[in-house]
């Protein structure tokens, strides 16, 4: 739980899951949303994936996001109000 908590507490992650809860996202859609670099946001996504918060879906060269479930868009929304 401590682990989880402490991945949403880096502002590009929560960022991140933000956009996701309004969607399925390319990575591509992502870097271009935050302005950083593609290998910041991998590491980011990778984290946030190995923690269970999204999924992946390739298609083709690309990698598509999503959230694992919309109770996880909720939280962020919550999340986001509290700070």
């Amino acid at each position: 739980m401590q682990v989880r908590l402490k991945a949403l507490s880096d502002p590009t992650r929560l960022k991140i899951l933000y956009l996701l809860s309004e969607g399925e996202l390319c990575v591509c859609e992502i870097i271009c949303a935050l302005d950083k670099p593609q290998s910041s946001i991998s590491h980011h996504l990778n984290i946030l994936k190995n923690l269970g918060f999204i999924k992946g879906r390739k298609e083709g060269v690309w990698i598509h996001y999503s959230l694992t479930s919309p109770k996880i868009a909720d939280m962020v929304k919550e999340l986001i109000e509290l700070i």
